[in-house]
């Protein structure tokens, strides 16, 4: 129990100081320090009583005098105390090993028992702390095999220390303004810088679960930065300021060791398959070039996999949805197939794509491009009037696109209403049977339990001058409506095919939700009753039974309609035309599924990194612009926020109203302040 009037021990800054009590609350104490400072300390900072007493009634500069007085005294005797010559005589007598207390160790040390000699010994012992244990009031010598190891772990720390310092020191070299920074030169110097600079991505990449985590945090700290923010941020600004990292760097690319570059033997390879001439060597292809084919996509899309054609016959139609066939092209376990599979599907990227195959291939070869033939897989769909696919057919092809088009060109060309040019005729006609078959085959979907609503996506594209670009488009478009029905139908018959001809496969399936929630298509636009239904919604899985799909509104569903930006695709094209020419399944069940639960984790992670950048380069325009006001959909509430869509930008964020909101509601609020950096925008 602590006493006023006592002297105690207590560390300040890392360093032992004597203390004079001056009043106890509790287990808190007043105390006066060497310097006449009155502090308030918990009583468990205590770390050594000393039998000095000073009288209850001095004055606070009479108690710091003493205390001054005391600690001058202490540190002179300490001076003189030869810790390992005492540690060396007790560890060689018998006895000296049963422990000692301070006065007895301070008694061989200088002769005195006396409360300055036992602090002294006290203070001596703490500075040479590997040669004694305490146990209570005992004192051990330690063993010298302990010593020893010991030493050698002082050592290493001490190296370790070092290192650090040198790591500090080169990469403020590095950060330092041209003109001001010291030219390194050393092959030491250079080591630390980079070994330093690895430290801090480790770090910035991957925070607590960086290997070298608490390695990195004492970079920061002999770099001379605090660690009360996000260490990950500043390690960031640090990698910044040295030019190793771009102030707009994406640091998911780099967690995932995502790269736009293939490796040079890819040129080799890509040669030798310009070599073999698919379309030459191949037998057995139906040539479909005469038909009015269409390809609708993006206008910036390079990767053309898909293009759509009709063909009349007598009351029905047949719907040629010609898929790309890159299958044709890259054998199964080749350098390039691997490339492929490590990559999983293509990304895509504000700042730009990254490839799953190289753009000789995705991009030309094996690309649907306007006016040149290419190998492509037919599925094709034999429709009654009322949009019932009454037949369904797959056959190695040969396509020719004849219009290349975006949705802008498609819409555009369906509201001209028999206004088309004698050239754009063909193309026309087309397009309204698809939009006919498109739209009945849609109300079908809706019967079987679709979940459909509306929705605006925003894409996001930065040029290479750095230029925002942001792109809102209405996916309920006759031209979005063609291609979604088409490629859905492509999916769902090529799942029933592969059932009914026994072809191993994958299915995705997607079952009821255990409490459907009541929907109509005039609740398409309702975004909150679409966000409740969405969160009822179970998650889809992966399958070798054919099932339905819940939300999709189909029994059936294998997707095969993108083989040139996913890798499952082009693995399920292997497999189709395998079954087509008579031979083995390249692919059987247990492999097949392995394969795609790796590619599957491959395009969560490419999901996450597009929802990422999106929102960054979102939150960059709202700040680059210094937009003030935005206008939002409260979605639902969420504690005593409300989540918000802002509706002309494609992200979420948190409300906190300054009166009621309902779910629903379209409301103007203000951008008090955006980070980019920090994913932080907030609304009020």
């Amino acid at each position: 129990m602590a006493e006023i009037g006592e002297l105690v021990w207590v560390a300040r800054d890392g360093e032992p100081v004597p203390v004079v009590i001056t009043a106890v609350r509790g287990k808190a104490l007043e105390v006066v320090d060497p310097g006449g400072r009155e502090l308030l300390l918990a009583e468990r900072r205590i770390e050594h009583r000393s039998d000095l007493a000073v009288l209850a009634a001095v004055s606070t500069e009479q108690a710091a005098a003493r205390a001054a007085a005391h600690l001058e005294a202490v540190n002179e005797v300490a001076a003189e105390i030869a810790v390992e010559v005492l540690w060396e005589l007790l560890l060689s007598e018998e006895g000296g090993r049963d422990g000692s207390t301070l006065a007895a160790l301070a008694e061989l040390a200088v002769g005195e028992t006396g409360s300055v000699a036992c602090d002294a010994m006290w203070l001596a012992l703490l500075r040479t702390p590997r040669l004694f244990k305490q146990k209570g009031s005992w004192w051990f010598p330690q063993s010298e095999r302990v010593v020893r190891e010991q030493a050698h772990a002082d050592e290493r720390a001490a190296r370790e220390q070092r290192l650090i310092g040198e790591m500090a020191a080169a990469i403020e070299r590095a950060a330092a303004p041209p003109a001001d920074a010291a030219p390194t030169g050393a092959e030491e110097a250079a080591q630390s810088l980079r070994e330093g600079l690895q430290l801090l991505e480790e770090l910035c990449l991957f925070g607590d679960e960086a290997p070298r985590h608490a390695r990195a945090l004492k970079v920061l700290q002999a770099l001379g930065e605090k660690l009360t923010g996000d260490p990950r941020l500043t390690a960031f600004r640090i990698l910044v300021r040295c030019g190793e990292m771009h102030e707009d760097e994406d640091l998911n690319l780099r967690r995932h060791k995502i790269r736009g570059d293939f490796p040079p033997w890819v040129d080799d390879e890509v040669e030798r398959i310009r070599a073999n001439d698919a379309l030459g060597t191949e037998s057995g292809r139906i040539d479909l070039c005469h038909l009015t084919a269409v390809a609708i996509d993006s206008p910036w899309t390079s990767e053309v996999d898909d293009a759509l054609a009709v063909e009349p016959r007598g009351q029905e139609t047949v719907v040629h949805i010609m898929i790309s066939d890159p299958a044709s092209l890259i054998s199964r376990g080749g350098p390039l197939d691997d490339e492929a599979r490590r990559r999983g599907a293509t990304l895509y990227h504000p700042i730009g794509r990254y490839l799953m195959l190289p753009g000789a291939i995705s991009e030309q070869l094996a690309s649907l491009s306007m006016g040149d033939r290419r190998p492509a897989l037919d599925f094709a769909v034999t429709m009654d009037s009322q949009g019932q696919a009454v037949g369904f057919e797959i056959h190695e092809a040969v396509a020719k696109v004849t219009r290349r088009m975006s949705y802008q060109d498609v819409d555009a060309l369906l509201e001209a209403n028999g206004e088309a040019s004698r050239a754009d005729e063909p193309v026309a006609a087309a397009l309204k049977r698809l939009l006919e078959l498109a739209s009945l085959r849609r109300a079908r979907r809706e019967e079987a339990g679709a979940f459909l609503y509306d929705r605006i996506e925003v894409s996001v594209r930065v040029t290479p001058a750095g230029e925002i670009l942001l792109d809102r488009a209405r996916l309920g478009t006759p031209s979005h409506l063609i291609v979604s029905e088409m490629m859905i139908l492509a999916c769902a018959e090529a799942g029933t095919y592969c059932e009914k001809h026994r072809i191993p496969a994958v299915f995705r399936t997607q079952a009821p939700p255990d409490d459907p929630t009541e929907w109509s298509p005039s609740m398409a636009g309702d975004t909150a009753a679409v966000d409740a239904a969405l969160r009822k919604l179970k998650k889809a899985e992966l399958s070798l039974v054919p099932r339905p799909h819940h939300s999709l509104g189909v029994t059936s569903y294998t997707q095969v309609t993108s083989p040139l930006r996913r890798y499952q695709d082009l693995v399920m094209h292997r497999q189709l035309r395998a079954h087509l020419r008579g031979l083995p399944p390249p692919y059987e069940d247990g492999e097949l599924m392995a394969l795609f639960a790796e590619v599957e984790e491959i395009a969560a992670a490419h999901n996450q990194i597009e929802r990422d950048a999106k929102r960054y380069w979102v939150l960059k325009h709202l700040a680059r612009e210094e937009i003030r006001e935005v206008e939002v959909i409260v979605r639902r509430e969420v504690g005593r926020r409300y989540l918000v869509d802002l509706i002309d930008y494609g992200i979420t964020a948190h409300l906190s109203p300054n009166g009621p909101v309902t779910p629903g509601e379209r409301v103007r609020v203000n951008v008090t302040s955006v980070s980019p950096r920090e994913d932080r925008i907030v609304l009020g």
